[in-house]
């Protein structure tokens, strides 16, 4: 065996020598190709510790950015991603796994591939000079199937709640990071990229790995809810002690993104949950009655210090800006908001000009300039074509009618699922009603946020929701079948 492995490393060198590969790309080729086979031989021993370490290396994406000639862009998420998919219909195939698949999953597979159809009659797919933009698509196919790894992986307690205590550490991870970068002890952040202001965008607000304070606050909100649900479901002391710090930590870090759209979901999607969960109406009460406390001394201390004509100007939030001044810009600046009605009246523009079938995937950003007219009384900058800052006009824009419903049912099946579960679950347990209720609140803002961001560049969050669709569509189907799986579930 070591042989063999010398000798393929040797055939590796002697190409990668004759075709002028340099040292350093050819060594990460090896790192690849060797990274293959260690993933098959993890995957085959615990398929779910795979799923979960897709999630630490998408988290940490920046710190493995490659490019190598004559292989496709492949960062060790991608391998685990593939791998993991080789390794599960393996199993099928020697009968150690079941394989189960709804009717959400044929119109998630619909939806890809009637974009990916739109966007080879429009010419997009391949850009001269760019090549196969698939890794678009892929952001799109990539947290849809996690849905369906989800349900045919997570199929009891321990397994559900392995996952819950996964994503509350990173939501964990994710808040203190946050209060780091606030308070600029660049020593504690990790990673170190993090406090680079040239690299990412909204500097000076609570960017975590991301480098994108949206994605980091739309993060940590469904891991708030996950770090609750654990805090309820914790009989012990110790247990809702440390969730119940998870749950603060993590919120401290929603609020140091200075991100409105999360701050305004994630309040909204909240209020189902002390209304369908009764247990959780003290606790969430009482957080109710704190964020007003802290609203209220924050709207005081804007009234008393102010901010400086600079700050109200600037794009980004001052380096030594105190929360209260940080929270004022980001109510008062109107750039976003200018920005955002151009961009989506352009956008209602091109859909009205082809509403039924659109302009084809990936057309947005070639199309859309000449769309734009100068409104009156709002700025305008050209760079506003990038994004439109709405999924399901950027879906209706590109993919036409078709595309949209297709959309619009996925969505709808996460919400629907919740409300299946609500009516199925008991009151008590792990697998009870406050489950879906807390699952429902994740759906409930991920369609939100939905309105003010594009699905394809949020791979983290909506693998993450996916991911807990996927885990509550198994259970209702097993729940369904009578599967005696259930530990709590009674009949």
């Amino acid at each position: 065996m070591k042989a063999l492995v010398l000798l393929f490393i040797v055939f590796i060198s002697v190409i990668g020598t004759y075709i002028g590969i340099p040292p350093i790309p050819l060594i990460t080729l090896y790192a690849i190709l060797l990274l293959f086979p260690l993933i098959f031989f993890v995957l085959r021993k615990n398929l779910l510790n795979g799923l979960l370490l897709w999630f630490i290396f998408t988290l940490f994406a920046r710190l493995w950015w490659w490019n190598l000639p004559l292989i496709p862009d492949m960062p060790p998420q991608r391998i685990m991603w593939v791998c993991i998919f080789f390794v599960f219909f393996l199993d099928v195939g020697i009968g150690r796994r079941k394989l189960t698949i709804g009717k959400e999953e044929i119109v998630m597979l619909l939806f890809c591939a009637y974009a990916l159809f739109s966007g080879i009659v429009a010419g997009s797919v391949y850009i001269k000079g760019q090549g196969l933009v698939l890794s678009t698509l892929l952001n799109y196919f990539i947290p849809f199937s996690f849905y369906f790894l989800a349900r045919n992986i997570v199929d009891d307690e321990q397994k559900a709640r392995k996952v819950f205590v996964f994503f509350t550490i990173i939501g964990l991870y994710l808040g203190i990071t946050a209060i780091f970068e606030h308070f600029r002890l660049d020593y504690l952040v990790f990673p170190s990229y993090i406090m680079n202001r040239g690299i990412g965008i909204h500097w000076g607000q609570a960017r975590g790995p991301f480098v994108q304070a949206g994605l980091n606050g739309l993060s940590m909100a469904f891991f708030f809810y996950m770090a609750y649900y654990l805090f309820a479901c914790s009989y012990g002391k110790k247990g809702r002690f440390l969730f119940g710090c998870a749950v603060i930590f993590i919120l401290i870090g929603i609020l140091l993104t200075y991100s409105r759209g999360t701050w305004i979901s994630l309040l909204a999607s909240s209020l189902l949950v002390p209304i369908f969960f009764p247990s959780s109406r003290k606790v969430f009460v009482t957080g109710y009655l704190a964020i007003g406390v802290v609203a209220l001394t924050l709207l005081y201390s804007i009234r008393v210090s102010g901010v400086s004509n600079e700050q109200e100007k600037s794009g980004y939030l001052q380096e030594q800006a105190d929360i209260a001044d940080a929270v004022k810009q980001r109510f008062t600046s109107k750039d976003s908001v200018y920005s955002r009605i151009n961009v989506q009246t352009a956008t209602w523009r091109m859909i009205n000009d082809n509403p039924i079938w659109g302009y084809g995937f990936n057309t947005f950003k070639k199309i859309s300039p000449k769309y734009f007219q100068k409104i009156k009384g709002i700025p305008y900058n050209i760079r506003e074509g990038i994004a439109t800052h709405n999924a399901f006009l950027l879906v209706w824009a590109e993919e036409g009618l078709i595309g949209l419903t297709l959309f619009i049912l996925i969505i709808g099946y996460t919400l629907i699922i919740s409300f299946k579960l609500y009516r199925l679950l008991p009151m008590e347990g792990f697998f009870g009603k406050g489950l879906a209720v807390i699952s429902g609140a994740v759906f409930v803002m991920f369609t939100v946020s939905m309105m003010g961001r594009e699905i394809q560049a949020a791979i983290f969050p909506n693998a993450v929701c996916f991911f807990l669709g996927g885990i509550l569509s198994g259970l209702h189907q097993r729940l369904k079948s009578a599967t005696p799986i259930l530990r709590n579930v009674t009949s």
